[in-house]
């Protein structure tokens, strides 16, 4: 007698179905967001990245962003590496719903506003700011290049590094790559924004009036203003992937950005979802 027990959906219906349940819960928060009069919006440069006609819709755009090309879910636990003054943060919240959200970052204001603007809203939402160099948001004699997050191993689904590695140079890169594949769950994704020199970026910078100049060596990478070097800072494709690979992460994504002024690219800076494979599940590696 033949048997009546239903049986498993195929994989790819699966994972089918789960985008599109993602892709719904992300239209439902921008409706949310665009609706909300009451949006968090700090003042004009109070804090970082808080240019009021951007702030929120770069925070709409990149959450939808997270969800499509990150993977993220409502239920996740998300550490957001140099949060700034919450432009994801306030996104997330319309999103997160049984999720959690953890914010760093050196600037104390941005902090300070985070927390009382944005906090507040969400019991599941928290701030920490802690004194490391940066010439220019926070000068001080602790470098990150040497800084251990302070959060246990497999403690995050989802991790957040956005106009961040435009900032820093490869020691530092190299150790924030390493301390967020540590805190992450196997599985877990870190998405990150970068300018990535590559032969056909560099070709397009050179080509395009319009493109981000990066033209000035500075610590084995390329700088856009010779005089404030980590006012924005360009790596190497080859040399940011490689130490990603050595910390542990698969590169699953890289979509290019609009900056080298070809106009083809999702965003401003190039997208890289690194994932954190889950080796053990994956079975080994032939």
């Amino acid at each position: 007698m033949p048997s009546t027990a239903p049986t498993a959906p195929p994989p790819a219906y699966t994972l089918a179905g789960e985008k599109r349940e993602r892709l719904l819960g992300a239209a439902r928060a921008l409706e949310r967001i665009e609706a909300d009069r009451d949006y968090p919006l700090p003042a004009e440069r109070s804090v970082v990245m808080a240019e009021q006609a951007s702030f929120k819709a770069i925070g709409a755009e990149f959450l939808a962003h997270f969800i499509d090309f990150g993977g993220l879910q409502t239920e996740h636990a998300v550490l957001d590496i140099g949060c700034g003054g919450g432009r994801m943060a306030a996104a997330l919240l319309y999103y997160l719903a049984e999720g959690s959200y953890v914010g760093f970052d050196v600037h104390k204001p941005s902090i300070e506003w985070c927390r009382k603007a944005i906090a507040p809203r969400h019991q599941r939402f928290d701030f920490q700011v802690f004194d490391l160099d940066n010439p220019i948001y926070n000068p001080s004699k602790h470098s990150a290049a040497e800084f251990a997050f302070p959060y246990a191993e497999n403690s995050f689904d989802f991790a957040i590094a956005t106009s961040l590695f435009t900032h820093m140079f490869m020691g530092e890169v190299a150790n924030y790559l390493r301390q967020a594949f540590r805190v992450l769950r196997p599985g877990g994704a870190l998405f990150c924004t970068a300018f990535l020199l590559t032969p056909s970026s560099v070709a397009e910078m050179l080509r395009n009036r319009g493109a981000v100049k990066f033209l000035a060596e500075h610590q084995g990478s390329l700088i856009n203003v010779p005089e404030r070097p980590a006012a924005a800072v360009a790596h190497f494709a080859e040399p940011l992937l490689a130490q990603a690979t050595l910390a542990g992460f698969v590169p699953e994504r890289h979509l290019a950005g609009l900056w080298p002024g070809s106009g083809a690219g999702v965003t401003k800076q190039d997208i890289l979802v690194l994932r954190k494979v889950d080796r053990l599940a994956a079975g080994p590696v032939v």
